[in-house]
């Protein structure tokens, strides 16, 4: 009796070690991403409460680059959400909503319908985006089937429901995100933040001839499934075509859908035939098919007005439950200033920006004749961050984190290397091996930022997402 006791606990013991390990190992291993960017809109998901979102937005990217929950915040306090994945195609748009209704209870559902233009997935990534993002369920089973069927693939079921033998695949991409959590995933609503523009050659229905398209039984019946879902779980389900540079084919299948919804009693907003949202073929762009922060922000005040026109939507502004909004909001601006110090190449515009930004780190390194080449240009910069003119004058290195200035290094040859924990996972080291090209003056971790031949560096260090986010040297 005692060796099978022995026994059963030897076997009990294997079993909950292996399935920790294996747990550990998919984890890691796991399709963190919906946007090609390591943000994942379902992690985002998962990470919010039940029963806040009062409105979902659905669809590829088009809808998570036309639309940034954070905006629809700032205007009216409305918490909405992005259920949104690259490349959704219409089986997984719907299995996806199944998903973001097992937690969430919206009043109003915006359903995007660009996924009439996806078939099969050509793009493997945007492919495993779609099908293995969900915590594993019937429902993510059932989406894995309803796909693969469709396209003559039932025998790679079992790899995608099982998950393992697809993305063991992974481990030459693997990073530190795979293993370390990125925090944004916790207060990001499914917006993908890109404030670079890119003109493009139109935009607008008027600028295309419809080119004849057959609209198909099975768009029918993916809208009908749509609309039988929005009957059944009491939201209100209003279509709509995000704005891009379309086609002539892409024109006459949103007409279909128009013609459907005319059908059914519903409303369909193609944003391709509304002149009035203003948008600029020149600023408002990230490329032809893709919003980008600009015209998102045209877009997004849009569904706020006719969010507050047409439904009794609370607004949730000041409410502690809804900190996560407050602080995507911080997030999509602290992004904008990201992208200013990318593209400024004044110094003075550069210390502007960073003197306004919270949650960042930044060391600042000042090498070589400043003095005789340069006047004393940098002066009045470096004393915004506490820096004294004797220091300015001998030259050193400092950490300027949380309003606090710290002396690193003197740039002294004699001196012993300065070592500093930056965020939870990075040691900065600030060392003196002489002027200018010497990449061990600083490092973070394994990475060097030298000044590379200029006097002044600025390394900004974002303590959110604990990374390097801008370097200017001057």
């Amino acid at each position: 009796m005692k060796k099978k006791i022995l026994s059963f606990i030897s076997v009990l013991a294997f079993v909950l070690i292996l399935f920790f390990v294996l747990r550990s190992v998919y984890n890691a291993l796991r399709w963190k991403d919906t946007t090609g960017d390591y943000l994942s809109s379902f992690d985002q998901l998962y990470a919010t409460e039940n029963d806040l979102i009062d409105v979902v937005f659905v669809g590829p990217s088009h809808c998570y680059d036309s639309v940034y929950p954070a905006y629809l915040w700032e205007d009216a306090g409305i918490a909405s959400f992005d259920m949104s994945v690259s490349g959704q195609d219409r089986d997984s748009s719907y299995h996806h909503l199944v998903e973001f209704l097992k937690t969430q209870k919206p009043k109003v559902v915006f359903f995007e319908v660009a996924a009439l233009i996806f078939d099969q997935n050509d793009n493997i990534g945007n492919e495993y985006r779609n099908l293995l993002s969900m915590r594993p369920s019937v429902n993510s089973v059932t989406l894995v089937g309803d796909y693969l069927k469709r396209y003559g693939r039932k025998d790679e079921i079992l790899d995608y429901t099982a998950r393992f033998p697809i993305i063991h695949t992974r481990y030459r991409e693997l990073d530190r995100k795979d293993v370390i959590p990125y925090e944004p995933n916790s207060f990001m609503r499914g917006e993908h933040i890109r404030w670079n523009a890119e003109e493009i050659e139109y935009w607008g229905s008027e600028n295309v001839e419809a080119t004849p398209a057959e609209f198909r039984d099975e768009y029918t019946e993916w809208l009908d499934k749509v609309y039988d879902l929005s009957v059944k779980e009491g939201f209100s389900l209003v279509l709509w075509a995000a704005p891009y540079q379309l086609s002539g084919y892409e024109k006459t299948l949103f007409e279909g859908v128009a013609d459907y919804a005319a059908d059914k009693g519903l409303v369909m907003l193609d944003m391709n035939r509304m002149p009035e949202l203003g948008l600029d073929v020149s600023t408002d762009f990230f490329d032809t098919a893709h919003c980008n922060a600009h015209g998102a922000k045209k877009v997004s005040d849009y569904f706020a007005d006719y969010i507050l026109e047409n439904y009794d939507i609370p607004d949730h502004r000041g409410d502690v439950k809804y900190a996560q909004w407050d602080r995507d909001l911080e997030y999509v601006y602290r992004q904008k200033s990201i992208y200013d110090l990318s593209v400024t190449e004044d110094v003075n515009e550069y210390a502007k920006i960073l003197s306004e930004m919270k949650d960042v780190s930044v060391i600042i390194s000042l090498e070589g004749e400043y003095g005789r080449y340069y006047d004393d240009r940098y002066r009045e910069v470096l004393s915004a961050f506490g820096i004294s003119g004797e220091e300015y004058e001998k030259g050193g290195k400092w950490i300027f984190t949380g309003g606090e200035c710290i002396k690193g290094h003197d740039n002294d040859l004699q001196e012993d290397p300065f070592y500093y924990t930056l965020g939870k996972y990075d040691t900065l080291k600030l060392d003196f091996e002489g002027d200018f090209l010497h990449p061990e003056n600083v490092m973070i971790g394994h990475d060097s930022y030298s000044n590379a031949g200029y006097c002044l560096l600025f390394v900004v260090y974002d303590d959110i997402t604990n990374e390097v986010v801008s370097t200017g040297r001057f």
